[in-house]
């Protein structure tokens, strides 16, 4: 599933699956949950969590 911030602060979690999740521009938290997920922080001071499986940290 792939998934969209904004340019301000987010909280984006993932799903159980595999997920694509994007940041943009803000201080961000990204957490990925399950699957094997590509985290994307973007511009801002983010903060990345991968949970289980093989994730991707960009």
């Amino acid at each position: 599933m792939a998934i969209q911030g904004t340019n301000n602060n987010d909280n984006l979690v993932g799903t159980s699956g595999n997920d694509t999740i994007q940041g943009l521009n803000g201080n961000d938290t990204l957490s990925g949950l399950g699957g094997n997920d590509r985290l994307e922080g973007g511009y801002g001071n983010d903060t990345l969590y991968g949970g289980t499986g093989n994730d991707l940290f960009v």
